[in-house]
């Protein structure tokens, strides 16, 4: 009988051990469940940001230049040797090339019909985006002469620039396109954005060594995008160059001056620095990024 008892005895001391290590195994499973999704989650937050942490875009100023302040300058642009920049504004719409070191007018040429916005030049074309008129017009970049039109389907044209095989344009939204020179197909879309939010009214632009520099339309800020993510990667305030064309003082007051914001990037490749100036500004300022 003894035996008998002991061994149920045992039997139910088991019992409580084996319930015992299940629980211990069940608790210890939901804790390191915690732990492993804690982790994602952290992981979750915190990469997305570390990927688009936006940094400063450090300037070091370098000169500027008096610049024809009759030039309502929408698009800017270097091309052997020379500086190239497209005026807007309905009627009065003209393309012109300059002389680099002096700033001396060389060449210019009226395109009234039209509001000019951005222009690059590629392979000796120069290609003028326009605004409204759903189209792009083609010139000899160095004579000027006409060389025919595209047609323009993806929205308004704001910015231009290319990377030396594609053509890239804004529409004045958070959207940039790749696109074939010879169709004006785009072949990619990006959306840029900053810390995952989205950077609208994207205007002039220019491609440098696989980066967009970009103007934000009414703002004093030039982004610093990733070509192929169309992630901001840093951003710089120029508000110091030219304090009463800066966007808060022309928001600050009516009529035509509305109209005069920070806008206009061009990069020399030889001596790599960028020319920044604005719409009708007398001035455009030479610095290094």
């Amino acid at each position: 009988m003894q035996q008998m008892i002991n061994f149920v005895k045992y039997i139910f001391d088991m019992k409580k051990i084996i319930v015992f290590v299940l629980l211990a195994l069940f608790i210890g499973g939901f804790i390191y469940k915690l732990i492993i999704d804690n982790k994602k989650n952290d992981d979750d937050s915190t990469t997305p940001n570390t990927l688009n942490t936006v940094g400063v875009l450090n300037t070091t100023p370098i000169s500027s230049k008096i610049y024809d302040a009759s030039n309502h300058t929408e698009g800017l642009e270097f091309y052997d040797g020379k500086l190239y920049a497209s005026s807007g504004k309905d009627n009065i719409s003209f393309i012109a090339q300059y002389d680099t070191a002096s700033g001396k007018l060389l060449n210019k040429k009226a395109v009234p019909v039209v509001f000019g916005e951005g222009l690059t030049i590629l392979n000796n074309t120069l290609y003028l985006l326009t605004y409204k008129s759903k189209k792009v017009l083609m010139f000899d970049a160095k004579t000027l002469t006409t060389k025919g039109e595209l047609a323009w389907k993806y929205g308004d044209g704001w910015g231009l620039t290319n990377n030396g095989t594609e053509l890239i344009a804004s529409n004045g939204t958070d959207e940039i396109y790749y696109l074939t020179p010879t169709t004006m197909e785009a072949t990619k879309r990006l959306l840029v954005t900053a810390n995952g939010n989205i950077v609208n009214q994207i205007n002039e632009l220019e491609y440098v060594d696989g980066f967009i520099y970009a103007n934000q339309f009414t703002s004093d800020n030039i982004y610093k995008i990733n070509a192929n993510t169309g992630q901001v990667v840093a951003q710089g305030n120029f508000s110091n160059l030219l304090p009463e064309y800066n966007a808060n003082a022309i928001n600050a007051k009516t009529g035509d001056d509305a109209e005069k914001f920070f806008n206009g990037i061009a990069y020399n490749k030889e001596k790599k620095s960028f020319f920044l100036t604005g719409k009708n500004w007398p001035k455009i300022f030479e610095v290094k990024f």
